[in-house]
Formats: C-alpha cells, sequence, structure tokens
C-alpha cells in the first residue's frame, strides 16, 4: 500500500541536506510519539504486514493486529483491532510430556513474521511454554521440549493455523525460541529461527534450574519450509491442532516407547535432557549458526549493496549465574561442580555477531563463543539431570540408576569448537559491536530517503533505540567504540518510557514510509518515530535546536543528542528539567539528596501490603529498571544518583533478579553511612496494619565463590530510609566461615547478634524473614537454608524505626543491601525478589517448658475458609494439634507429620462458625506446646 502522508521528498531532503552541512552541524533527528488505543499488554514482537495493518506478539501468545491512522505529523492513533488467539490455545505439557490438566491459558511468544498478500496475509509464530523456572522457582516441569514454528493463514475473515515444527528447546526460565526470519531466495524458502540457551555460560546452574544445552539449543536454526510445507497434515491428539514435523527425540529410558519406537507423549517433554529433540542428517532442521546464549533476534539485509548479510545480537552471560563448562583433556563435559567455575569471569556485553551472506554461507559454520558440551563432544559429554528421574552426572549407562537414552548422543558430528568460551570484548570473541545493556529485537531501516538507510536499528532493554551503522558492502561496522569494541555512539532515540523489545522500520513505498516502531514491553506501548529535518548549530546553549523541550546545554551535559528530538535526557517527572539538572526527580518537594524514595513522589503511602516484587521485567513498570524499588538508603547529603552505577547492574533479567556484579566499599554501620546500592521501596504501614512478613531470597554463588572477608555481607534490610535506622538480616563473612547477622542499627549506634552456619557456606538459595508485629514493635527474625527453617530470638524496636512501622505518614524502607567494608576484594550478588506480605500470625505463647523461642506462624489470619500453618523445627516428628473455640472447647484435634521443608499444613476452616479460636501444637514428646490464636471470619 502507498504512503498517502507528506513527508518529505528524498531528492529535496538529499539536497537540503547537502546544502545546510557546508554551514552547520546538521543532526539526523526523528520526532517520537506513542502509538494511541494501541491496547497491548507486554509486547515483544512486532510487524507490519502486506495488508498494511501492524502485527503485534504479546507475552501470553495473543497476537494483536492493529489498523492505524495517522491524522497529523507525530500523531497515531489504532482504529481497528483484531486479538488472534490460535496460537495462544496451544496445549502446554510438562516436562515428562504429559499434557497440563487445564486447558492452556497462555503461550510465550518472542517472535514473528508475516509475509503473504494484502488479501492473504501470512503469519509465522514461534511459541513455548510460558511458565518461569530458575532460581529460587527451581526446576518447576515446564516442557523444555515446549517450542513450537506455527503458521497462520488468512482466508476472508477467518484465521486458520498449522504447526510447522513442533519439540524446539525451551529453558527452564525464559531463554526460548525468539526472532523469527523468512529468506526467500536462489530456490530456497528457509525460515531462520534464533533458540535460546539452557545455560549462563555452558554449564548447568542453580540460577539455571541446574539443566544443560541440548542440541538444538543456544543456536540460530534454519528450517527447510520447502520440505516441511509440503508434508501432510497430521492431527494432536485434541483435535484442534493439526501440525506437519515432530523433531525425533531421544530414547527416554524413563518413558513407556509407542509401537513405532516413539516415547509416549513425544515430541513434548524434554526431561532434563533425557528426550531432548536430535539433531537428523539431511533433516530439515539444522543448527544454521551456533555459539549463542540468547539470540533474541536475526536479521538478513535486503539493500542492495548489502544483500543477504546475517546479522543476530547475542545476549551475554551474567556475573553470579553459571561458569563454563568443565574441561576434560580440552573437551567440555556436562558435568555440574558446585563451584561452578569461571561464573565471575565472563563478558556481559550483548555482541553484533555477524554470521556471514546467505548467497555463500555454508550451514552450520558459524561459531559464535557460547559452549555446547553435547554439540562438542557428542561421546564424552554426559548429561547432568536433577530430577525425580536421578541427581546426577550421566555418562556410563553400565549404571543402572543413572542411564542414557539408548540411542545418546542426540549429535551425530562433534564440533570441538563449541568446548570454548569466547569472552566479549576480547580478541577470542569476534562480534563487530557491543552493547552494555541487554539489547534485543533488530531490523534493518530500509528507506532510502534518509541517511539511515541499510543500516540496523537495535531495540535496547535500557529504553534505547540504537543505530548501527554499517559499512558500503555491510560486513563492518561504523560506528565509534572503545578499544573493546563497545559502542559509544549516542542512541537514535533514548526515554522510550521503559524497556524496548522490538523494532520495524517502514521501507520505500510502505505505509508510512521512513518511520520507526518500537514495541516497548515494561510500559505495554508502541513508540512511533518519524523522520525530521532539523538545523542544528549546537553553538548557543541556551537554544533548543531540536525543540524538544531540553536546551543544547542540558543535552550537551547529559550526553544526548541536541540535534535530535528523539534522543532526550532522562526526567523522572516530565517537568522538563533532566533529572541531572532537577534536584527533586519525582517533584514531591523533598530534595534528592534527601530523599529516601526519589523516584516516588507519593513516598510509598500507596504501596499497601500485600506487595511483590518479583524482580523481573515490566514488574511493576516503575521505579529504578522497571522493577519497582524507587530508592536508596540515603546518607542524607549524597544524591541518589551517586549511590549506584547502572553499568555495575543486571536488574529484571529472564529469570527475575537483580544482580550488583560488583559489590564497592562502603556500609551503613554506624558512623560509615557510605553505603551504595541499597535499593530500597516505601511500604504503608500503621500500627492498625496487622502483622506482616518481610521475605527476601539471595542467589550463589556467594561472594563470587571465594573466601568472605571483614565486614563483607549479604541480605535484606527494613528501615526509616537512613542509614541510621535499620534491622539488617545477612549472610555475613564471620571470619571467613560465613554466618548469618541479624544487625539492629539504632541512632548510628549498632547492635549484632551472630550464628553460625549450620556448615559451609551453601552453594543454595538462602531465605530472610523479617516478621513485623506493628502493634507491639516486635520483628521475628528466621532465615531458611537448603529448607531447613533457623530463627533468632525476638527483637523489640524502639526509635524512629518503631515510628516508621507505626506512623501513618511515613512508609516503611524495605530493601536490598550488600557490604564489602574493609575488604579489599569485590563481589557479585544476585537477589531474586522481596515480598511484604499480610497475615503471618505468631504464636502468642512460644514454646513452653523452657524450650527455645520458635516462630510458629498461622495465616492468613482472620481467614474466611482455609489457614495454613507455618512450623519451623529442625527436625522431623509428628505433632498434635488441637483446637479449642472461644469457650475452651476442643472441636478438632488431629496429628501432622512434619518434615523440614515441607509445604505449610493447610487446615480448612470453611464450615467453622466466625469467631475466635486457638490452635495448640504439641511435640511428639509432649516436652513442648504453642497456643495461636484464630480469627474465623
Amino acid at each position: 500500500m502507498k504512503n498517502t502522508c507528506s513527508f518529505p521528498k528524498k531528492i529535496f531532503t538529499a539536497t537540503l541536506l547537502l546544502f545546510l552541512n557546508q554551514f552547520f552541524a546538521f543532526g539526523q533527528s526523528f520526532t517520537s510519539s506513542t502509538l494511541q488505543n494501541a491496547g497491548v499488554i507486554t509486547p515483544t514482537s512486532l510487524q507490519f504486514g502486506p495488508d498494511g495493518k501492524l502485527y503485534v506478539s504479546q507475552q501470553d501468545g495473543s497476537i494483536k493486529v492493529l489498523t492505524i491512522n495517522r491524522t497529523s505529523a507525530n500523531n497515531y492513533s489504532v482504529t481497528g483491532s483484531e486479538t488472534i488467539t490460535l496460537v495462544k490455545e496451544i496445549p502446554n505439557h510438562n516436562d515428562d510430556g504429559t499434557m497440563l490438566a487445564q486447558p492452556s491459558p497462555k503461550r510465550l511468544v518472542t517472535g514473528l513474521t508475516v509475509a503473504g498478500t494484502s488479501d492473504n496475509p501470512i503469519l509465522y509464530v514461534v511459541s513455548s511454554d510460558p511458565r518461569i523456572g530458575g532460581a529460587s522457582n527451581g526446576d518447576i516441569n515446564l516442557c523444555t521440549n515446549s517450542g513450537v514454528l506455527s503458521k497462520l493463514t488468512k482466508t476472508g475473515n477467518t484465521w486458520t493455523k498449522v504447526d510447522l515444527v513442533r519439540g524446539l528447546s525451551r529453558s527452564e526460565e525464559t531463554h526460548s525460541t525468539n526472532g523469527i526470519y523468512l529468506y526467500e531466495g536462489n530456490g530456497k524458502k528457509i525460515m531462520l529461527v534464533a533458540v535460546g540457551g539452557q545455560t549462563n555460560a555452558g554449564a548447568p546452574s542453580n540460577v539455571f534450574a541446574y539443566i544443560c544445552e541440548y542440541a538444538l539449543s543456544a543456536a540460530i536454526l534454519s528450517v527447510d519450509l520447502n520440505v516441511v510445507e509440503n508434508l501432510p497434515d497430521k492431527q494432536d491428539p485434541t483435535g484442534k491442532h493439526p501440525y506437519k514435523y515432530d523433531i525425533p527425540t531421544l530414547d527416554d529410558p524413563t518413558r513407556p516407547n509407542n509401537t513405532d519406537g516413539s516415547d509416549q507423549n513425544d515430541p513434548w517433554g524434554g526431561n532434563d535432557g533425557l528426550n531432548q529433540a536430535k539433531i537428523v542428517l539431511n533433516g530439515p532442521v539444522q543448527v544454521f549458526a551456533s555459539g549463542f546464549r540468547n539470540p533474541y533476534d536475526i536479521l538478513v539485509l535486503k539493500h542492495p549493496s548489502k544483500a543477504g548479510k546475517i546479522f543476530s545480537i547475542d545476549n551475554g552471560p551474567n556475573k553470579n549465574w553459571g561458569g563454563n563448562p568443565t574441561l576434560e583433556n580440552g573437551n567440555a563435559t556436562n558435568k555440574y561442580t558446585s563451584s561452578e567455575p569461571g561464573s565471575q569471569d565472563v563478558g556481559n556485553y550483548d555482541g553484533l555477531e555477524f554470521i556471514g551472506d546467505m548467497n555463500t554461507y555454508v550451514t552450520g559454520s558459524f561459531y559464535g563463543g557460547h559452549p555446547n558440551p553435547i554439540r562438542a563432544n557428542p561421546s564424552g559429554a554426559g548429561l547432568y539431570t536433577n530430577s525425580p528421574s536421578g541427581a546426577g552426572w550421566r555418562n556410563d549407562n553400565s549404571n543402572a540408576s543413572l542411564p542414557l537414552p539408548s540411542d545418546w548422543p542426540p549429535v551425530p558430528v562433534a564440533d570441538p569448537r563449541q568446548s570454548e568460551y569466547r569472552k566479549a570484548g576480547t580478541d577470542a570473541d569476534k562480534a563487530l559491536l557491543y552493547f552494555d545493556n541487554s539489547t534485543d529485537g533488530i531490523c534493518e531501516y530500509r528507506y532510502s530517503g534518509n541517511a539511515l538507510y541499510g543500516d540496523i536499528l537495535a531495540a535496547g532493554f535500557d529504553g534505547n533505540l540504537y543505530r548501527i551503522k554499517l559499512n558500503a558492502t555491510g560486513d563492518a561496522v561504523l560506528n565509534n567504540k572503545d578499544a573493546t569494541r563497545l559502542n559509544l555512539d549516542k542512541p537514535l532515540g533514548s526515554a522510550l518510557e521503559g524497556k524496548a523489545l522490538d523494532v520495524t522500520s517502514q521501507g520505500d513505498g510502505e505505509i508510512y514510509e521512513g518511520t520507526i516502531w518500537v514495541a516497548v514491553y515494561s510500559a505495554n506501548v508502541i513508540k512511533v518515530f518519524e523522520p525530521a529535518t532539523v538545523v542544528c548549530s549546537n553553538t548557543v546553549p541556551t537554544a533548543d535546536d531540536d525543540n524538544d523541550g531540553f536546551s543544547n546545554a542540558e543535552e550537551n551535559d547529559n550526553q544526548t543528542d541536541p540535534c535530535n528530538a528523539a534522543d532526550a535526557p532522562s526526567d523522572n517527572d516530565s517537568d522538563k528539567i533532566s533529572d541531572k539538572w532537577d534536584n527533586d526527580d519525582d517533584n514531591d518537594g523533598i530534595l534528592d539528596n534527601q530523599d529516601f524514595f526519589a523516584l516516588d513522589n507519593q513516598n510509598g503511602l500507596q504501596n499497601n501490603i500485600p506487595k511483590i516484587f518479583n524482580l523481573t521485567n515490566a514488574d511493576p513498570g516503575t521505579g529504578f529498571f522497571g522493577v519497582g524499588l524507587t530508592g536508596l538508603m540515603s546518607n542524607g547529603t549524597t544524591d541518589y544518583s551517586a549511590l549506584y552505577n547502572s553499568n555495575n547492574i543486571i536488574a529484571g533479567g529472564a529469570i527475575g533478579a537483580l544482580t550488583v556484579e560488583e559489590i564497592p566499599e562502603g556500609d551503613a554501620y554506624q558512623g560509615n553511612n557510605n553505603q551504595q546500592y541499597a535499593f530500597q521501596v516505601g511500604i504503608n504501614t500503621t500500627q492498625n496494619t496487622g502483622i506482616f512478613t518481610v521475605k527476601t531470597g539471595i542467589l550463589p554463588n556467594y561472594f563470587s565463590s571465594g573466601t568472605p572477608e571483614d565486614f563483607q555481607s549479604q541480605g535484606m534490610f527494613i528501615g526509616t530510609g537512613d542509614q541510621d535506622n535499620y534491622v539488617k538480616l545477612s549472610l555475613n563473612a564471620n571470619g571467613g566461615a560465613g554466618g548469618i547477622e541479624l544487625l539492629t542499627e539504632k541512632d548510628g549506634v549498632a547492635t549484632s547478634i551472630e550464628d553460625a552456619l549450620p556448615g559451609a557456606i551453601p552453594q543454595t538459595n538462602i531465605v530472610f524473614y523479617l516478621t513485623i508485629d506493628p502493634a507491639s514493635n516486635t520483628i521475628y527474625p528466621k532465615y531458611k537454608i537448603d529448607n531447613a527453617m533457623y530463627s533468632f530470638d525476638p527483637i523489640q524496636i524502639t526509635g524512629k524505626l518503631a515510628t516508621a512501622i507505626q506512623n501513618e505518614e511515613t512508609a516503611l524502607a524495605v530493601g536490598l543491601i550488600a557490604t564489602s567494608r574493609g575488604s579489599s576484594k569485590r563481589f557479585s550478588a544476585t537477589w531474586d525478589y522481596i515480598e511484604v506480605n499480610p497475615g503471618d500470625i505468631t504464636s502468642i505463647n512460644f514454646w513452653h517448658n523452657g524450650a527455645k523461642s520458635k516462630n510458629i506462624n498461622l495465616y492468613p489470619n482472620p481467614s474466611s475458609d482455609f489457614v495454613h500453618l507455618n512450623i519451623n523445627e529442625e527436625s522431623s516428628q509428628n505433632y498434635t494439634l488441637k483446637i479449642f473455640n472461644n469457650l475452651c472447647q476442643q472441636v478438632d484435634e488431629r496429628i501432622i507429620n512434619f518434615t523440614p521443608g515441607s509445604d505449610d499444613y493447610g487446615i480448612k476452616m470453611g464450615d467453622y462458625p466466625s469467631g475466635i479460636y486457638y490452635f495448640q501444637l504439641i511435640s511428639e514428646s509432649q516436652e513442648h506446646s504453642a497456643t495461636i490464636k484464630f480469627i474465623k471470619k
């Protein structure tokens, strides 16, 4: 469809540019706006179709088809919308292949492409299991063979779907089947599919649920559509989802076979690798390019002088999330080692990879540097599993308890290169350009009337849109870069209102030619960029050459482009004073250096309990990095912006976590007050809030797998928001042995209690709990290690912290803290979540008969139906539970079989009359008991 909008004509623009460049510093400028009435939720990919409509995938598997109208410059709105749910309805499965009992509520979709004609558009979509495991979630039994490539065809007003390929790999967390690119040329019809890896840097790790790389993971795959689309249709058991091709899987030793020799429920359920899909020689699905950790997108250029060049951006590994494979005689294996070697020596850059030229490229010839032991060393890599079917390294079929599949390995030919980890920013890695933040969707700018013609655009999860300048032949990058090839060019567009995942542009003759469209995942919006002609001298500091509301001087100071209206400084309160120049970034009347919640103009009073911060992408989409934290523990003099460095932080990543890569010298302890990176959020509590629990999980490898020194620590805190009044519960150095410290500081004076660890510093998650009774200002500290619960005796809070807990006019600060005071070493620290939940009621009477105090919790309380009993004991035993009404009449008695780390015991109270009840818990030896008051609504 021909664009009817009045953009500048190509010849006039080129002539004007040539003239102006003789006299002015001419900026490549765009203006930006938000697509109105888009109605999208967590958009992940987008592309215009041949029908002139914008196709947008959402994380839940829905596809939005948007009809768009431009009424004036920078004014776009949706005038019609269609929602396609065919992909969303694909059934989900567990990792043993069994179908989920409930109908599929959603599918994870992160890639689509549109082909066909205006009357009959064709939509290709990749999807996978929507669940997210890893980190503290662990292995949640999601299907690691759940990736599906689907084809949707529209005839008249009806869409139909056929699943072309089933059984693509999917990690335990969110690395999945991502971007796709349809290539047609030289008689070929190939779908390139970017498939994420199962690991952080090649080896199984705690954060990635101990899974290994699969035969078809961590790669760009090619699907021969000339073959697959011409296969006969088959039908799935539901009768609703026809399909073409299932990738053959290993003969899972834990699963019965069908009469044809395949495993029951194939291709579903990778079973931690025992049933993973195999590489089939000369099959329609092949490893096109290997060595990718998590490529979000794939692109083949069409510019006349660059046509055929293949690119992808790979998301690099994170410190503390897992290391490189164990080597034997130089060959990678899938052994698991609790120290996860190399997890600190990884390059956390995202690299632009030039894969080759479609006209001459040999399938499989590119290796990007992310190891895959199975492809590198098929006969010797083995397989590590950490599942109910057996935990350990499987490398010998004579071991009946840990057998490999009889047709192991799933890879027919070894590629020894894939044993080698190639660190980003070094000579070993060949990426053309690096970004220091997650950089995901890419597209080619295809409008010849603009200087960007033939360059690559990249969507940054840091809220920026980047331009990658290519040379005339498309095989080299012209961006300014440092010695490690890190991009130094200013963004083409900034302040996208959130984390961007994908970008598309419109070429010559297409609707809205020259425009750029960005899917902003965290803000649930589509941003639109229009080309603009800006005469920019950048010589008058007080002038605003690009008319974006910020002066040239302010833009230069913020290192944004004063000649590009789409590149503007960060401005949290939208008052047209940049955060760098504004001393009150949330416009609440409190100066930034004294504001405990500098990005929250309500200062936490709107955050009522319950409040959960999963530290995941776009959840809730506010505060630092979009994860909801709005301030830093303040010393009253230092501006909050100087208390952290965003380049030292990985936030809202795939698994939902916040990592500070290097904890610097500093501590809130007493007079030090130089604590950094202590992110916090305000929670509205009063004397009448009722008992609640603050809970935080931290992730290994603690202290970067080294011996902790001096006052290094990692944990959580509650406080007033300053560095003089708080309670901290943390894993600390404890002379190098590691311990759990409970530290209370009041008006700058600290008191510390130390618990020795039950063993060595753990290689599993640690969970901290602070249960708070606002009425009495009593805090009950607890922590969990290896599913065993431990407690400190309760502490009484007075002073300013007591006021923060009880006062209606101030919020309680809840946050994450790590220190490295006194140590010359730096370490990486990772937090998994922070939660504030109501209803944990601590026993009125602690354990009687002289036993050590233990917290017995009953929640929710009050309740109209189920109530849960939480027991914090260290050994298995039976308990007698007796329930009495308010007349002291016994109304129930039962035996509870307790095992440390087991789920809390649920008691149905729905049939009981409303009123007050007392739960009495008596130990098996009858040596101690506790009584708890419960209110039935």
